[in-house]
């Protein structure tokens, strides 16, 4: 009886050892297959103003009543994050919101677009995530001209006016890869990764490093 005990105990560990040494070949390889796959870029997922397209003109005003213009010829790109107080992961993304924004102040503009909120509410949810030093507008028609219903989303806007990338921003890299055009010349990291080899890079006017 002691010897089958023995067995049992003995045959439970060699799974338990099996099991564990599965876990770290699965992990290993989804490592190496994110290290093949590159980093990802935001989800083009709305049905709004298409990419090349110009923006539409929308004037707003945001929570401290400063009246900005939306679209049209501007000194700098624009990029308009949508985000609502009562989304989950929208509180998530909030951090990397600002981190984009220390980051890229100097050569570009970023808004959040507050959306589904009121006032109160979104002036409770950019204090919380310390970004009331970013102008935020409460949507009044935003969400429709750029067909936005579920944040987070961001659409970048050149000093053209014209929409250089858009898509869903779950965290930081997404951000990025909307931003990453004005150096690389392509809509996405993919879009990058995709070109055929030999490519030149385009690299977009006013884009240069140091400008």
């Amino acid at each position: 009886m002691n010897n089958i005990w023995l067995i049992s105990y003995l045959g439970l560990w060699l799974v338990v050892i099996l099991l564990l040494l599965a876990v770290v070949t699965l992990a290993r390889q989804v490592g190496l297959l994110h290290t093949r796959l590159g980093p990802s870029g935001a989800r083009m997922t709305n049905a709004g103003p298409e990419i090349g397209a110009v923006a539409p003109l929308v004037t707003a005003a945001d929570l401290a009543g400063r009246s900005f213009d939306l679209g049209g010829e501007r000194s700098r790109p624009l990029l308009l994050v949508f985000l609502s107080a009562t989304c989950g992961t929208c509180a998530e993304v909030a951090p990397a919101v600002r981190t984009l924004w220390k980051n890229e102040r100097e050569r570009m503009d970023i808004m959040i677009v507050s959306l589904y909120s009121a006032a109160e509410e979104a002036v409770g949810f950019v204090t919380r995530y310390k970004l009331d030093e970013i102008p935020c507008l409460v949507s009044e028609g935003l969400d429709y001209e750029y067909r936005v219903y579920s944040p987070p989303y961001a659409v970048l806007i050149d000093e053209e006016g014209v929409i250089r990338s858009k898509g869903i921003v779950n965290h930081l890299e997404h951000l990025e890869s909307l931003v990453n055009v004005l150096d690389l010349g392509h809509k996405s990291i993919q879009a990058w990764l995709n070109a055929p080899e030999g490519q030149p890079l385009q690299v977009a006017p006013g884009a240069q490093a140091g400008e």
